[in-house]
């Protein structure tokens, strides 16, 4: 089994080319203001030389609220089945035994004290 989990992170595009002018970067900034992909691929049309980077220290979960009424952790088998969703709960038609549903709660448990684990590492390292 296994769980996705859905999360909000930035990322960064970095311009290689010291000789891009800033003034071009403010202005293609400008005209792609919300798409990242799109100023992306400008800056590299550009011969900005641009590099993408994900700020793996910003991550953070996001509510189902947060992700318009959809779930934002599931539990899938192996084969993708989907077997629980944080919104609907268990998908009971996709459970072969109670004994399933127990390994689903202990997996569960498990990820949310690794989530914790994950937490504390990282107040430790910003003290």
């Amino acid at each position: 089994m296994y769980i996705d989990y859905k999360t909000r992170i930035w990322q960064r595009i970095k311009i290689q080319n010291d000789d891009f002018p800033n003034t071009k970067v403010l202005e293609l900034v400008e005209q792609y203001p919300e798409s990242s992909y799109d100023l992306y691929d400008a800056l590299e049309r550009e011969g900005a030389r641009p590099i993408n980077e994900i700020l793996y220290d910003t991550e953070e979960e996001i509510s189902i609220e947060e992700n318009q009424g959809n779930e934002t952790m599931e539990l899938f088998y192996d084969d993708g089945t989907n077997a629980w969703d944080n919104l609907r709960g268990r998908h009971i038609d996709n459970i072969e035994s109670m004994e399933e549903i127990d390994h689903m709660s202990d997996a569960a448990d498990d990820f949310n004290d690794e989530k914790r684990l994950r937490e504390h590492d990282k107040s430790a390292e910003d003290v």
